[in-house]
């Protein structure tokens, strides 16, 4: 099935290589990527997220889709909607943002410090 979205021809040679990422993604090897392109029907969005849950590299492939403007289909778990911009913001995806943002409270452990 061609998806209107996307070309009906072979890409080019000269495309730059896949992000390592992509190697160990969920998805990678899927017979029909058209999977990840539902236009719109809930139930298809549902099966393409599907592929996403559990993927290791799911936030390294929503970021690529934001830097990219990726403006089709599911990508990192989310649809073309849940990624615009007003709807994520780029910390919360971002892999080491919880590291970051886990210090402890107060004194040493974790507990309050002494006064």
């Amino acid at each position: 099935m061609l998806h209107p979205h996307r070309p009906s021809r072979p890409a080019p040679d000269n495309l730059p290589p896949a992000p390592r990422w992509s190697l160990r993604a969920a998805c990678r090897g899927i017979e029909d990527p058209d999977v990840f392109f539902p236009d719109g029907d809930a139930v298809l969005i549902e099966e393409a997220k599907g592929y996403c849950r559990g993927c290791p590299v799911r936030p390294e492939c929503l970021i690529d889709a934001m830097d990219r403007g990726e403006a089709h289909g599911v990508w990192g778990g989310l649809d073309a909607s849940e990624r615009h911009p007003q709807h994520v913001r780029r910390r919360q995806i971002t892999p080491s943002a919880k590291k970051r943002n886990t210090k402890p409270v107060g004194g040493a452990g974790g507990r309050p410090a002494a006064a």
